[in-house]
């Protein structure tokens, strides 16, 4: 009898392979979870640092626009509250968010923030060029979560720099965030934005255009007095009535001066509803916006304006405004043997800014722009009448 085989108990060499690629695979597989995990709680864990990040920068914010609301506190009536001034700035951030960095381009936003901290608060003139300098063009990101965090807080820093610039700033010298180098596409504004941009650049011109025009400088211009031929050429076209024509154009002119030439003078020389909002101190807009005369009106442009043709809109709202109790009244009289003025009565009237209003139909045909208006500020036929005794 042959001696027997030797037994080998060792496994195949097909079955040790099978078995090794097994546990490796076993291995990785739990390594990719564990990795998945630990990406997991990171993504939570970085999540919820934008949030509170995000809400550090609100609360801040809000905290700074109480501040310059206190600081700020009149222009006439309907002044929008911080909280209503933030919401007003959530309709306008989707316009601006594709344009703000996102936390990975943090060095260009502190460039940005860092510019806006050192405009010049002594200089004689501010544009928003200089309080807004350009935000880098960026590919649109992804409307992920932490894209619209990191979007977010790119536009709250932004935000945040501009409420301490302003609030650094004295009264007279904060200046609309409105942008006079581009030019308005309609006449009626284009001239007049191209003559203050002249007036800025001549340190002499401020000679030739007193705090308060003549009369017959604002009814007739060419007068030495540059700033009224430009108000007046620029209020030529629009269909306004003669005491709303002069009326208007006397308000503009010393929202001009003061935007040329801003000084403690010029800025006191303004009515309190011509001031600038807090809206206009902290959102981007058309200079055109600020020549509008009731405060809560700018606002609601700097909202909604985009999504009208302005030129028609300017045109109907020069139809339909008008000043309580003027009709068919006496705006300008003599004094001294001949020298016109404008008649006390008719200047206290327009400097109150409840005398200002708009006829029914604008009302109708443009809701948006008259939303949180005074409702006594609507006028029909009855309120255009004088006063009898």
């Amino acid at each position: 009898m042959s001696p027997s085989a030797p037994v080998n108990n060792a496994f195949p060499p097909c079955s040790v392979h099978a078995y090794a690629e097994t546990s490796a695979d076993c291995g990785a597989h739990c390594i990719i979870a564990r990795k998945r995990d630990r990406d997991k709680i990171n993504q939570r864990n970085k999540h919820r640092r934008e949030q509170e990040y995000v809400f550090h920068l609100e609360t801040k914010v809000h905290r700074l626009e109480n501040l310059l609301q206190q600081q700020n506190p009149g222009n006439g009536t309907n002044h929008e509250t911080p909280v209503e001034a933030e919401q007003a700035a959530d309709t306008i951030l989707p316009n601006v968010l594709e344009a703000v960095p996102s936390v990975a381009e943090t060095s260009s936003l502190q460039q940005i923030v860092s510019s806006l901290a050192t405009v010049d608060h002594g200089s004689a003139f501010v544009t928003s060029a200089q309080v807004r300098p350009a935000l880098p063009n960026l590919a649109s990101p992804h409307t992920t979560t932490h894209s619209l965090a990191a979007q977010r807080s790119g536009c709250l820093l932004v935000r945040e720099a501009r409420m301490q610039q302003l609030l650094d700033a004295p009264e007279w010298l904060r200046m609309p965030l409105s942008d006079m180098s581009t030019i308005p596409s309609f006449e009626a504004s284009s001239q007049l934005v191209k003559t203050l941009l002249q007036l800025q650049k001549d340190p002499d011109s401020p000679t030739y255009c007193p705090a308060d025009p003549k009369p017959i400088d604002l009814l007739y211009a060419g007068s030495s007095n540059i700033l009224a031929n430009a108000v007046v050429a620029g209020a030529s076209d629009l269909p306004l009535l003669p005491p709303e024509r002069f009326a208007s154009s006397w308000m503009v002119y010393k929202f001009c001066r003061w935007l040329v030439w801003p000084s403690r003078e010029t800025f006191c020389n303004l009515p309190d509803f011509c001031r600038p909002t807090l809206l206009q101190l902290t959102e981007a807009h058309k200079v055109e916006f600020d020549f509008i005369l009731w405060p809560r009106f700018r606002d609601n442009l700097i909202k909604h304006g985009a999504k009208f043709d302005l030129e028609r809109l300017v045109g109907f709202l020069a139809c339909t405004y008008r000043i309580r109790g003027c009709f068919n009244k006496e705006f300008i009289c003599r004094v001294n043997d001949g020298d016109l003025q404008i008649c006390p009565s008719f200047y206290e009237q327009i400097s109150k800014i409840e005398n200002w209003g708009i006829l029914e139909s604008f009302w109708h045909k443009y809701p948006d722009l008259v939303e949180g208006l005074d409702t006594n500020l609507m006028f029909r036929e009855q309120n255009l009448m004088p006063a009898t005794s």
